[in-house]
């Protein structure tokens, strides 16, 4: 009982997040697809690994032209180097 009343506030926070005018969601279609797959494929010829989620942020942002100042030595810094 306890555990659903700590998931119900995590969702009540996740909803007011989520309804800020600051957050936009992007949706991932084909277009998304082709950045992930040619960021990808760079990245295994230069021997790169990166992890998967970082791909799609990388893809999303090079899709609608967004900008991304990875922290530190996040693998997502050599996604963002390809653009």
């Amino acid at each position: 009982m306890l555990v659903d009343i700590f998931m119900m506030l995590i969702y009540e926070e996740l909803e007011q997040f989520l309804d800020s005018p600051r957050v936009f969601l992007y949706s991932i279609n084909e277009d998304t697809a082709e950045f992930y797959s040619t960021i990808l494929n760079e990245l295994r010829r230069i021997g790169r690994p990166v992890p998967a989620n970082d791909i799609w942020i990388a893809s999303v942002a090079f899709q609608h032209g967004l900008s991304i100042t990875p922290l530190g030595t996040s693998p997502i810094r050599d996604a963002v180097a390809l653009s």
